[in-house]
């Protein structure tokens, strides 16, 4: 895992340089064309691809209910929308293969991170 770009991705999170800025997370299994189909339509600067792992796919499965129809090998893009002062977020799943979560991710961005980033074990890289 590369410490340094979750370090940075904790950042981007935490000290939004302007209001309502985004942040994508890809969790994914492996690149393909579908997946740069989908994130050729997002306008955001700041994208993270995580690899997939066991330990990810379990955090999923506890924090979120999955879609009875979802794809289970495809990408899982995550869009996430935070306030200038960095105390309040919101997410949402661009292909909706999740539909809620199954308990709260926390109510701000620092208990977002401490409930779900902090559990990130993949390969992350910034694009």
């Amino acid at each position: 895992m590369n410490k340094k770009t979750l370090s940075q991705l904790k950042q981007d999170l935490l000290n939004p340089l302007t209001d309502l800025q985004e942040v994508l997370l890809v969790f994914y299994i492996s690149p393909n064309q579908q997946l740069w189909h989908t994130l050729a339509y997002e306008a955001c600067s700041n994208i993270y691809f995580i690899k997939r792992t066991p330990t990810i796919e379990k955090l999923f499965n506890k924090l979120f209910v999955w879609d009875i129809n979802a794809n289970f090998i495809s990408s899982i893009i995550m869009k996430i929308t935070i306030y200038a002062d960095g105390s309040d977020f919101n997410y949402q799943f661009i292909a909706p293969m999740y539909l809620t979560p199954n308990y709260p991710c926390g109510n701000s961005v620092q208990e977002f991170i401490d409930l779900f980033i902090d559990k990130i074990d993949g390969k992350i890289v910034k694009l």
